[in-house]
């Protein structure tokens, strides 16, 4: 399954081929950390209002619709990379069982979810659950997946 690239604008910046990787295994966002790092200074700076400035109404509600879709966006991605860094994980304990004590899959998939967790500023549990819904996302329901990154639902509103 390929993906399109994905633009929005935003106050004038432009978050240009969000997702243009045409496989998920190589690099997956299609961008690096520094230029997620960067979009992230953007919009920081693209949603700061002026206490003194009235915006019109419009505008604001199309920031707000804006900004879901890059939430989704986001979300679609984590999931990606959620299932990805599960999946390495458990080939390497396979790799790793060849010549050392291999790690009960589930307990590999618990760690998985403690470090998403501490990513994504979550509790552990909230984690297992964020992980298993990224699981059922890329595997289950790809069609879901394309309309979560396209901004068309939320990861928990299934179309």
């Amino acid at each position: 399954m390929s993906q399109r690239g994905y633009c929005i604008l935003v106050s004038d910046s432009k978050l240009e081929h969000m997702f243009d990787s045409t496989t998920m295994e190589s690099n997956l966002l299609g961008v690096s950390l520094s230029q997620l790092q960067g979009w992230v200074v953007q919009l920081r700076r693209s949603v700061e209002l002026d206490p003194c400035s009235a915006a019109m109404d419009a505008q604001e509600v199309d920031r707000i619709a804006v900004l879901e879709q890059i939430e989704s966006a986001c979300a679609a991605g984590q999931a990606r990379l959620s299932v990805s860094l599960l999946g390495r994980r458990l080939a390497n304990d396979l790799d790793a069982a060849a010549g050392l004590r291999a790690a009960d899959p589930d307990q590999v998939r618990r760690g998985v979810a403690a470090e998403i967790g501490l990513a994504r500023h979550q509790s552990p549990h909230r984690a297992r659950l964020l992980l298993d819904l990224a699981q059922a996302s890329v595997t289950e329901m790809p069609c879901t997946l394309v309309a979560v990154t396209n901004g068309t639902t939320s990861e928990y509103r299934p179309s």
